[in-house]
Parts: structure tokens; C-alpha cells; sequence
């Protein structure tokens, strides 16, 4: 599996609890490039979400992988 190549996903929207990763009791770290993320899709157009109340689907687009969202990290560092 090592020689398999990983799909590039790029501006992707990182879940609030993704952000930062625990290291110690004591200190976190900001998820970074090459960390191993899981990603969700949206059934629906995130393009124009901001976390606000007055976010609206703006087109007919589902399940596409412009609509991802990184939902946990499996390994940091």
C-alpha cells in the first residue's frame, strides 16, 4: 500500500474541533499539511457557508468533492 497515491483534496473546510490537536495535557497544535484527516461530503453546496444563521444552498450540486469537510484527524505530525 505504501506506493498507492493519495487524492489531493485542496481547500477543504476544517471542523471547529479539527483545528487544534492535543500533544500533551498541556499543549495543542494547529492540523497541518500531511496529517491523515478523515473527510465527510456535504449532501448539499457549501460554497458560500460561513457558519452564520443565513447560510442558503446556492445551486442544485450533491455529494461533490468541492463540499468536504476534514471531521477528525486519524494522525497528526
Amino acid at each position: 500500500m505504501e506506493d498507492e497515491e493519495s487524492l489531493i483534496i485542496r481547500d477543504v473546510m476544517i471542523s471547529d474541533s479539527c483545528k487544534w490537536i492535543p500533544v500533551s495535557s498541556s499543549s495543542n497544535e494547529k492540523i497541518k499539511v500531511g496529517d491523515t484527516v478523515w473527510i465527510g461530503f456535504s449532501d448539499h453546496d457549501l460554497s458560500n457557508f460561513t457558519g452564520s444563521n443565513d447560510y442558503l444552498i446556492d445551486s442544485e450540486r450533491r455529494h461533490d468533492l468541492s463540499d468536504g469537510v476534514i471531521e477528525a484527524v486519524i494522525k497528526h505530525g
